[in-house]
């Protein structure tokens, strides 16, 4: 577990030092972090000189100083005009939305044209996962059942693959630029023995299509499901611009 000025950072190790490499090059900004969850990542953006403002349904534990913080659910529009925010994050929350697209949508329009976006979420795409969902019916990071009598925000209940997040962003506005992941467990390490069999298939499947439009997509796509973060990582981490 990452710490930040004594603010635990409740993501998957490694998570929180590869999303701030990638925006590392950023100027001074004014950025969105939602959900916040402690407020590990507001502080670390906040201590670079951006100017930071957090969204949480949950606020009691947030710690973040000199953040401005609005208590908000994410599946309801976001309570700020078009083009309030250079960039957004939202680090390990979409999955726990009910409307994870209409959240991207919200980011597409609160964001200023050229504006980042940063997106991490458990990766159900990698070969691990699949394998545990092929014989047991339930992914990584949501390994059983959900308590349907006690619903909580806290539940995983939108796990997206990878095409999933790509189409959502590119439906509303963004275009991906870069993939990567938060580490490789050792755990997960023989999985790969099963790229050139997945990769056979992808092609088999892909590369059938007869519009030409979507055939010259469906190589993008297959080039992004067949790399190491897609396919082994732990939690996949998108950056994305708005253009």
């Amino acid at each position: 577990m990452e710490i930040i000025d004594d603010i635990k950072a409740h993501n998957a190790r490694g998570t929180t030092g590869r999303i701030l490499s990638l925006l590392s090059d950023l100027p001074p900004s004014r950025f969105l972090d939602a959900p916040a969850g402690h407020g590990a990542i507001s502080q670390a953006l906040c201590d670079q000189g951006h100017d930071v403002t957090a969204i949480d349904i949950d606020t009691e534990e947030f710690g973040a100083k000199r953040v401005q913080l609005i208590r908000a659910n994410l599946n309801d529009p976001l309570p700020f005009d078009d083009g309030t925010f250079d960039h957004a994050l939202c680090v390990d929350g979409i999955e726990h939305l009910e409307s994870p697209y209409g959240c991207i949508k919200e980011f597409a329009r609160v964001l200023k044209k050229n504006g980042v976006c940063v997106i991490s979420t458990p990766n159900i795409s990698a070969f691990r996962s699949r394998q545990r969902y092929l014989f047991t019916g339930f992914h990584n990071k949501g390994r059983k059942p959900m308590e349907e009598e006690s619903p909580s925000p806290r539940h995983h209940i939108n796990l997206l693959t990878f095409p999933e997040l790509r189409y959502g962003l590119h439906r509303f506005g963004f275009k991906i630029e870069a993939i990567t992941a938060n580490r490789v467990k050792l755990a997960a390490l023989y999985t790969a023995l099963y790229y050139p069999i997945a990769a056979l298939w992808m092609a088999r499947v892909m590369f059938r299509e007869k519009d030409q439009r979507q055939r010259a997509l469906n190589k993008d796509i297959y080039r992004q499901m067949l790399s190491w973060p897609v396919c082994m990582g732990e939690t996949i981490i998108i950056k994305a611009c708005k253009v």
